[in-house]
């Protein structure tokens, strides 16, 4: 009977055994491409309702920090140590990099080496584009999880980036882990102090001082891409004045990383600035087909249509991307300055109502906006704009769900 009884409760460990084995399996089980897409439209959804928050507690901090650092399961309470520090402040300054976008919109999912990931098109307040790919894995609660996410404007992961941001924290508390994390990179750690005081700076949005701090900087660390993208940021802010040294820094960018996946995006603006259109084009179709296809890309390619001075493909483009996204409003815009080039007046004050309608705005609102453009100056003269503000023009459209922003006064 002990016998019996002893073999009995063997069956049922192996039994169990079995069942949690199962059980393991199932929670790891990689995300379908249907759960990847469901998670990118409620993150664009969050975020377009004013909640960045959403993306940033969706990270899986653990599987975050084991990719940027994969040497911590060696490092023991130093590693504990460490991690309390950095993972607020990090995570804080990504939410603050959150804020500076204008709208989100999800774009695709496919699978690469077995993980799932989410494009998601980010359009930034200040007129810019960037693409972030979601890197997901499935959460202990089942659900997806953010493990990592790269960046096309820097053409890297958020772990690489954060790899290197730690180092400040390394310097003035851990300098034996520091050693063992970082054996290669003897600039960044012997220069760190001008380093992390140019990153202070930015900050802190003092853009002529970040870029002073950067001419001091070694050759090898003007080159280290979290520092020049703060060179590139820095003289773009700053304009006109700064133009050249803009040209410069993306030149430099071009020449560093000539094969890296941010250089169409980079170079975009680089060839404008020289006046080489077809150049941009270029960069442009490239960009569209690494993105998979993105409406606002023709977008991109109306404007640098209209400053070619090709009209008939500028609109063309203008309209082709409001086909394919009709909230899109920033293709409204570039429609606008087509129809305006071209002193197509009733159509251009035509488009006017229907943008009023998206975008949930009074006549008077819209007008101003309109009329602050230097370059409506001869719409605004127009009797068909005059008849649009007095409210005499043709009847308006049904109003329409929006996303994006609407600039008109380029």
């Amino acid at each position: 009977m002990k016998s019996k009884s002893f073999c009995s409760g063997w069956l049922w460990v192996a039994i169990l055994c079995l069942f949690a084995a199962i059980n393991a399996a199932a929670a790891v089980k990689p995300l379908s491409e249907a759960e990847g897409a469901s998670f990118g439209r409620k993150i664009e959804q969050e975020f377009n309702g004013n909640d960045s928050a959403y993306y940033v507690q969706a990270f899986d901090l653990d599987a975050f920090l084991d990719r940027a650092f994969p040497e911590q399961k060696d490092l023991g309470d130093q590693w504990n140590e460490f991690k309390r520090g950095f993972q607020d402040s990090y995570l804080q300054t990504f939410g603050k990099q959150l804020r500076l976008i204008a709208s989100c919109k999800y774009l695709s999912t496919r699978q690469v080496a077995g993980k799932t990931r989410v494009l998601l098109r980010m359009l930034m307040r200040n007129g810019a584009v960037n693409y972030h790919e979601l890197i997901l894995i499935r959460g202990q609660d089942g659900q997806p999880r953010i493990a990592d996410v790269f960046l096309y404007v820097t053409g890297e992961t958020m772990s690489d980036t954060a790899r290197r941001a730690a180092l400040p924290a390394l310097i003035d508390s851990q300098k034996s882990l520091l050693q063992r994390i970082f054996t290669t990179q003897s600039d960044l750690i012997t220069h760190y102090q001008q380093w992390s005081e140019l990153m202070l700076l930015s900050g802190q949005g003092r853009y002529q001082q970040v870029l002073n701090a950067y001419a001091d900087l070694p050759a090898s660390l003007q080159k280290e891409k979290f520092i020049l993208v703060q060179q590139i940021r820095a003289s773009q802010m700053l304009g006109r004045p700064r133009e050249q040294l803009y040209l410069q820094a993306l030149e430099l960018w071009q020449r560093t990383y000539p094969d890296d996946p941010s250089i169409d995006l980079i170079s975009i603006d680089a060839c404008l600035l020289r006046k080489h259109y077809d150049e941009a084009l270029g960069h442009v179709d490239r960009l569209d087909r690494a993105v998979g296809g993105d409406p606002y890309l023709d977008v991109q390619r109306a404007f640098i249509l209209e400053m070619k001075g090709d009209d008939v493909k500028a609109e063309a483009a203008a309209k082709r991307a409001i086909e394919r996204e009709p909230t899109l409003l920033r293709a409204y815009d570039a429609l606008l300055a087509s129809l305006v080039h071209q002193h197509r007046f009733a159509e251009a004050v035509a488009l006017l109502t229907k943008i009023e309608k998206m975008i949930g705005v009074s006549r008077r609102q819209l007008a101003a906006i309109v009329e602050n453009g230097p370059l409506n100056k001869d719409l605004v003269r127009s009797d068909e704009y005059h008849q649009w503000l007095l409210g005499t023009s043709a009847a308006q459209p049904t109003p329409v769900a929006a996303s994006g922003e609407v600039q008109t006064n380029r």
